[in-house]
């Protein structure tokens, strides 16, 4: 003992004293500020929890709203709910969701520390979430008395106002009061509601497999609902909770087999989503924007641009076209009507049925890659005329030519026409001046001017080459039916918008749309464009006069498209008012039938659905740009006059001094020249009182035919016009 004091003594002047004083300092300070804290925390949860009333204490329902305020969906469900009492909820009930979300729940004070640790490291063995550490009192208090938010202070009142509370309820009450909160996803909040909308019975009657089944549904309402999340994985996770339950001794090894492979039989919805695809588009933005918990609990009123009673139409127009789309081998079909004056949506299906699992329906073609093949031409032209002096009377030879990269594009007919002003060459969609264009404007100044129409999944330039001009690249159905309506503004974008407005539960604006169009190109090349695609005899050498682009008394754009193989079928088209585009095909990507072109899948729909939109619409003609002059029949643009001779007709290439274009041009000009004197020399001579032979130098070239489509249009000649001067790079006037 001596020596222990005078131990002490010599500590007291060594010269760690002061080190160790200010330790002990340092511990003493840092517990009493978490002390202090914690009584902080202490009274201010004490309120909330001192006669709280769990039943009431629950998240507002956000409702997605069309344009006139009717309901599309609700998101959150408030409205679906009841209250059950502990006595109706079945002792099966309550194993299942103990084993599901809180295994120790009977015996911790309300955190769990092991539970914490235990789910972290199934985690991190699963590699994705598949247990989770909050107890069922803290997430009772989560769920109905604290904000979602992640901070280390919201999960410190959480931790000690379950501790609180676990002091004032009963586990069976706090168990009970979780069962009646709890999101079980479709707008169903509550058990006893959850077993009424997704099994059509009274909680009593639920069997096993439904009882983990709804158990399962909680740790991801939206990713595992029954309806609309991925059954798979649903499957997966009530497996879990039925082997956690037989672990703990509440089943027996036979009613855990018997449960894993019973059939669950879903009640259908009984209140189905008002456009489906369109109104779930508008909640993910919504969640992309504002958040989950926002989202589903914050009572959000949002006003969308769908116009319902369009909707429906659209959809009655795609099934009664079904059967018809579907004889040509595609499965499915999806549509958009946008107001290109604002970009607002007012109609889109992105299937024929989003409940049929068979098409694939739950996925949004509108909003899904597909290759749009011709119907990318007017946006190829759209970068010529904008960046050259080329116009829609400039000639291109439509002759059999190999390009880079030994590419050797042919027509779809499969014939050639020799040389075309560009008016009938985009009008009759061919694809070999199309992809000339392309050469002649560049591959980068294509995609550069398909940005500017809004298009965003063009990003691999090195992918595509010349097969660009042909819609090789992929494109989303909305943004494509945007770039068309872009055309008949006179050339200003606006972007498609679904949301006209958000409100947050206490009728506080958070967001108004206020359309802002930019311009994409010249209103002059807008306006050639918007010409051609309306100009029904100029595509009739191909179409036939009479094809469902063609409209009496009403001047509409139409284009088609057919990618590769028959794989992807369109037709879109726009007025001053409206823009609608549809795709037919498969969503796996296989072919339809041979031949099967977006004429004969796409435009009858298409029509279809462009004579309803435009009933009740202001008719308006597209307005010519005042600036624009009239040269050879064609109204041009300022910097496209340098590019007009009516002296003869091109007798060159565009690009003379590559063998590629040229050496067809000359062949094709030496083949009609042998072809002119042999029918010269064959011709009989008429009497001497009715003239000489007729003059050879109208007749326009052979062309057209093939496939069992009409001829090229001989009733009126070709126009004496040539393109400019060419060149490798033509220079830029704009």
């Amino acid at each position: 003992m001596k020596k222990l004091t005078l131990l002490i003594r010599r500590i007291k002047y060594t010269k760690h004293r002061k080190l160790l004083a200010a330790v002990l300092m340092s511990f003493v300070i840092v517990g009493c500020g978490i002390l202090g804290y914690m009584a902080h925390l202490y009274f201010a949860v004490t309120p909330q929890l001192a006669g709280a009333d769990f039943n009431n204490l629950l998240p507002i329902t956000s409702k997605i709203l069309d344009r006139d305020g009717k309901l599309l969906y609700e998101v959150g469900g408030e409205i679906k709910r009841e209250i059950a009492q502990s006595s109706e909820i079945p002792h099966l009930m309550k194993e299942a969701t103990i084993a599901a979300e809180d295994r120790d729940f009977y015996v911790h004070p309300g955190i769990n520390l092991k539970s914490i640790a235990r789910a972290s490291l199934a985690n991190m063995r699963a590699g994705r979430v598949v247990e989770g550490g909050s107890t069922i009192t803290q997430q009772l208090i989560k769920n109905t008395l604290l904000s979602s938010e992640k901070t280390v202070q919201r999960k410190a009142k959480e931790a000690l106002a379950a501790v609180v509370l676990e002091t004032q309820m009963t586990k069976d009450e706090i168990l009970t009061a979780y069962l009646n909160s709890v999101s079980y996803g479709s707008n169903v909040l509550g058990v006893k509601k959850a077993a009424a909308t997704f099994f059509g019975k009274e909680l009593t009657q639920l069997n096993l497999t439904e009882v983990a089944t709804l158990a399962a549904l909680p740790q991801s309402p939206g990713r595992l609902s029954l309806y609309i999340g991925n059954r798979k994985e649903l499957d997966r996770r009530r497996d879990e909770i039925l082997e956690q339950m037989f672990s703990a001794g509440v089943i027996t090894r036979a009613e855990l087999e018997a449960a894993k492979t019973a059939q669950v039989d879903v009640k259908p919805i009984a209140h189905p989503i008002v456009a489906p695809h369109f109104s779930l588009m508008v909640r993910d933005r919504l969640i992309e924007v504002y958040g989950r918990e926002k989202v589903e609990g914050g009572g959000l009123v949002v006003r969308t641009s769908l116009d319902s009673e369009l909707q429906a139409h659209v959809e009655e127009a795609m099934k009664s076209e079904r059967r018809r789309i579907n004889s040509y081998g595609a499965s499915n079909a999806g549509a958009v009507v946008l107001d290109p004056r604002t970009g607002e949506i007012l109609a889109l299906a992105g299937s024929f049925d989003y409940y049929d699992s068979k098409i694939d329906g739950e996925v949004n073609i509108a909003t899904s890659l597909r290759q749009p093949g011709s119907s990318f031409k007017p946006i190829v032209y759209s970068a010529l005329f904008t960046h050259t002096s080329y116009s829609p009377a400039s000639i291109l030879y439509d002759v059999s030519t190999c390009f880079e990269r030994n590419y050797c594009p042919k027509n779809y007919s499969g014939t050639t026409s020799g040389p075309l002003p560009i008016r009938k060459t985009l009008a009759g969609s061919l694809n070999i001046p199309a992809v000339k264009a392309t050469a002649i404007v560049g591959v980068d100044q294509v995609i550069n001017t398909a940005e500017r129409f809004g298009y965003t999944t063009l990003i691999d330039r090195d992918q595509y080459g010349l097969a660009v001009g042909l819609g090789a690249g992929e494109v989303k159905l909305l943004e494509h039916t945007a770039a068309f309506g872009t055309l008949g503004q006179a050339g200003n974008f606006n972007a498609a918008a679904s949301i006209l407005s958000v409100k947050d539960y206490a009728d506080r604006e958070l967001y108004e749309f206020k359309p802002a169009a930019q311009a994409a190109i010249p209103a002059e090349v807008a306006y050639e464009i918007t010409n051609i695609l309306t100009d029904n005899q100029a595509r009739s050498f191909i179409f036939g006069a009479n094809s469902p682009l063609a409209f009496s008394g009403r001047t509409v754009a139409a284009k088609t498209g057919t990618s590769q193989d028959w794989r992807d079928g369109w037709t879109m088209g726009y007025t001053t008012s409206r823009a609608v585009g549809v795709w037919t095909g498969n969503n796996n990507g296989r072919y339809m039938r041979y031949n099967a072109d977006g004429v004969v899948t796409a435009a009858p729909l298409w029509r279809k659905i462009m004579l309803r939109a435009m009933e009740g619409q202001t008719y308006e003609e597209f307005q010519r740009p005042e600036n624009m002059r009239l040269v050879a029949g064609e109204y041009l643009a300022e910097w496209q006059l340098t590019g007009v001779s009516s002296a003869r007709l091109a007798t060159r290439s565009e690009r003379p001094s590559d063998p590629r274009w040229e050496r067809p041009v000359q062949e094709y000009l030496k083949r009609k020249q042998e072809q002119e004197a042999a029918q010269q020399a064959a011709a009989i001579p008429p009497p001497a009182d009715v003239g000489g032979a007729p003059d050879s130098d109208t007749t326009p070239p052979a062309g057209g035919g093939g496939s069992g489509r009409p001829p090229a249009d001989t009733s009126q000649p070709i126009p004496l016009v040539i393109p400019p001067p060419p060149t490798d790079t033509p220079t830029a006037n704009l």
